[in-house]
């Protein structure tokens, strides 16, 4: 067994994806979570700047 993490991080949201993958192909999904996290309206309203 392997186990593969993902992460995606946009400018709405961010994942983290945990699946277990077996030698005979089949995977299983161990752990999933999403969080929206706004960056593009934030910045959009002046709240993150680059120095």
């Amino acid at each position: 067994m392997q186990r593969i993490a993902i992460i995606d991080i946009g400018s709405n949201s961010a994942r983290l994806v945990i699946t277990h993958i077996y030698k005979n192909g089949a995977y299983n999904m161990v752990y999933n979570q999403k969080e929206a996290l706004r960056l593009s309206q934030k910045t959009a309203a002046g709240l993150y700047r680059h120095h």
